[in-house]
């Protein structure tokens, strides 16, 4: 199965990447394949187990993914796995740290 994987380093502190990588309805600001949340932004979405759907648009073509929170210890860790269209497994991974 194909694998995608990208890091980038940004300015600010831990604290401030993941109060944006969770505060959900700025994702559009960030997040270029999101197009939306067909039931709005997720509300306690930042607890483990916590399930929503977002819209995607991947090369043109409209995904709803389905994620699960697996992980998280605020502010430095977020993990969520998706399921997606034709068996696509997404899986989201921000980790913060200090450099």
């Amino acid at each position: 199965m194909p694998s995608v994987s990208k890091s980038v380093q940004v300015e600010g502190t831990p604290q401030d990447a993941f109060a944006l990588a969770t505060d959900f309805a700025r994702f559009e600001e960030w997040l270029t394949l999101h197009d939306g949340w067909p039931d709005g932004p997720p509300q306690g979405a930042t607890e483990q187990g916590a399930q929503f759907t977002q819209k995607l648009k991947v090369m043109g073509m409209p995904a709803d993914v389905q994620w699960t929170v697996e992980e998280l210890q605020s502010p430095s860790k977020l993990v969520m796995r998706g399921a997606g269209p034709m068996g696509a497994t997404p899986r989201d991974d921000d980790r913060r740290r200090a450099q």
